[in-house]
């Protein structure tokens, strides 16, 4: 009923439960195994202040369900709504970030190794429908991700369909509660799921199943092409292709962009506009969003910025390399610590960590337990701000976890238990 091979031997898994009756399954589905998987089996719930006294209801069954088959349980609460407000958020949104920062927070505190959550088919379908409805592209029909955040989350539910689920409860007697606000067609996913659904199954028996399967052939295209088009790319250049390839150079033109910091507002004319540079003069350039502009340089198509690139940012990844306007990087695992390296406990590290510059409101925790901005970290290292925009560092949120060639923050320093130490190579062009 659920995957098997998302799990190592000796791992504490703790399950993100609501009290629903997916997650009460997937709960006590894992714990039945615990045994047969050699796995510890742990809890997570997250109250997020949205329902009032019956959201805490729920969170108070779940406390007495994990003490019911003997599992422990780590609590969380916080306020959506007033998170929504602050942040602009939908509440939908403002939740699903919030619960997530107590999930790394579970894995910061070593209080798991991973976390697994109800995701099931019916979900994914959804998501690709949501997905689809807005306007995505190839990547937003692949559906969620059964494994996601570097192996930290993990969806075992995710190929077993919503109706397996409520009979194994039913046969197993399983208590769970419900939230009524699923029942609230205001929220989109409600909305289709409610509606949409159950609507298209009265005219196409059996479409979820179908949808999950183009979803999948939609991941496996997806991946292909990814990584075909990272072959065009060398440093901010893409390498002109012909036109057959045109999709595959445009979806390079993306990954650098997002590199320089263009996640957004810009149009297919844009990229147009990059690709008419093949038949230019090397030399020519267009502007793009943000101050970045690209231009030809023999059979390339070279992205740059013209101001500080305060925003640029890679999601953190062990052996790949990365490289920013003036240094080059990458990270690989080390079995001690290297003298010549910045090296830092890779298990310490949150699972959302970024690459970017600096940003205001940073801070650091120093190895002396001293929190620090990192203005005045870089001052105290006597380092210029004309030179400190460019340093790349490790963050999350406004919390900096390494500046690279500088310094780590004591957070995730290595000390005697560390078993994934990781070492920064980083350099600077020209060096």
């Amino acid at each position: 009923m659920f995957s098997k091979n998302l799990f190592n031997k000796k791992e504490v898994v703790a399950v993100a439960i609501s009290g629903g009756a997916d997650s009460v399954c997937l709960l006590h589905l894992l714990h039945t195994n615990a045994k047969a998987l050699d796995i510890t089996v742990k809890a997570i719930n997250v109250e997020h202040g949205i329902r009032g006294e019956s959201s805490l209801q729920d969170s108070r069954f779940v406390k007495d369900f994990c003490a019911l088959i003997n599992v422990e349980l780590k609590s969380y609460t916080v306020n959506a709504p007033s998170f929504a407000k602050q942040k602009g958020y939908s509440l939908e949104q403002a939740a699903r970030v919030l619960r997530y920062e107590c999930f790394d927070n579970a894995l910061i505190e070593g209080f798991c190794d991973k976390i697994a959550t109800a995701h099931h088919l019916n979900d994914n379908v959804e998501t690709v429908l949501f997905n689809l409805f807005r306007g995505s592209a190839l990547a937003g029909v692949c559906g969620i991700d059964e494994i996601s955040l570097n192996g930290k989350i993990v969806r075992p539910l995710l190929g077993c369909s919503r109706a397996k689920i409520e009979e194994y409860v039913k046969q197993n007697n399983l208590p769970f509660v419900h939230d009524e606000s699923n029942d609230c067609n205001d929220y989109t996913r409600n909305f289709l799921r409610n509606e949409v659904l159950p609507l298209i199954e009265s005219r196409f028996e059996g479409v979820q199943s179908r949808i999950n399967s183009f979803s999948s052939l939609a991941t496996r295209d997806e991946r292909l092409l990814d990584s075909m088009a990272e072959k065009l790319i060398e440093g901010f250049s893409v390498e002109f292709v012909e036109e057959l390839y045109l999709p595959l150079f445009t979806r390079a033109c993306l990954k650098v962009m997002k590199k320089l910091g263009i996640t957004k507002d810009f149009e297919s004319a844009h990229l147009e506009a990059v690709y008419n540079l093949k038949e230019a003069q090397t030399g020519k350039s267009v502007d793009l969003k943000n101050g970045v502009k690209a231009y030809k340089s023999k059979n390339r198509a070279v992205f740059e910025r013209a101001t500080s690139p305060t925003e640029w940012q890679f999601g953190f990844e062990i052996n790949k390399h990365f490289e920013s306007e003036k240094y080059s990087f990458s990270f690989e695992k080390t079995n001690r610590l290297d003298p010549d390296f910045l090296c830092f406990d890779g298990d310490k590290l949150p699972y959302n960590a970024i690459i970017r510059t600096k940003r205001t409101g940073d801070k650091i925790v120093t190895f002396g337990g001293q929190t620090k901005s990192l203005k005045k970290f870089f001052t105290d290292k006597k380092i210029d701000s004309r030179i400190s925009k460019f340093i790349p560092v490790i963050a999350v949120g406004n919390d900096i976890y390494a500046v690279l060639t500088v310094d780590i923050s004591q957070k995730i320093a290595v000390d005697n238990n560390s078993l994934n130490i990781i070492k920064i190579i980083c350099k600077g062009k020209g060096e």
